[in-house]
């Protein structure tokens, strides 16, 4: 039995399409096979918290439909949340895992290799949708996803929306000057977030 449904704001041949996703490892495997890596930086730390910290970034383009599948689907991303923050956890570390080779090999120098890997590698690591690419979608009111537990558990109602876009991003863990990971004291909750309200 699929983990939540769609409000009928969401069309039914979206909903089709969304229900042929049987696991994440299928969503996984596509992107793996489908990403392209667009950019890759290495991005500072803007605010004093974490004064000279920096970590990876990397934004890949990825097929519409796929899109859906890992933000929307619920065999997705937010899926494996929504069952357990470590189960989501788990996927969110195998799925880096899986993209690490692809990732490295758009890094133009041996040094940022050594550098992004260790990011990739760190804790906090992530991937997630870019949100500036679909920004607009998370102002609107009408709900897409119909998941009780976040329905309950929502203020703003970010986490029923599914939004539609092409561009994913994969954030590496903040690393001091010695390289040692730091944590963002703002996003210890990120795991817990996305499993009680489907946004972070």
């Amino acid at each position: 039995m699929a983990l939540w449904t769609f409000y009928d704001s969401v069309s039914r041949e979206r909903r089709e399409e969304l229900a042929r996703y049987a696991s994440f490892g299928n969503i996984g495997g596509g992107l793996l096979l489908t990403s392209e890596v667009l950019a890759a930086c290495w991005a500072p730390f803007t605010e004093p918290r974490l004064r000279t910290c920096s970590r990876a970034e990397i934004l890949l383009k990825v097929p519409a439909l796929l899109y859906d599948a890992f933000f929307n689907s619920p065999a997705g991303y937010r899926a494996q949340y929504a069952v357990s923050v470590e189960l989501g956890r788990r996927k969110n570390r195998e799925l880096i895992d899986a993209l690490k080779a692809k990732l490295i090999a758009s890094v133009d120098s041996k040094p940022d290799e050594e550098k992004f890997a260790i990011s990739l590698d760190s804790s906090a690591a992530r991937v997630w949708i870019n949100e500036r690419q679909v920004e607009n979608h998370y102002w609107n009111d009408i709900p897409e996803i119909d998941y009780l537990p976040w329905r309950q558990k929502s203020e703003n109602g970010a986490g029923l929306r599914a939004p539609l876009g092409t561009e994913l991003v994969v954030y590496g863990g903040w690393l001091d000057s010695v390289g040692r990971e730091r944590l963002d004291p703002y996003k210890l909750r990120r795991s817990e977030e996305i499993h009680e309200v489907g946004f972070t």
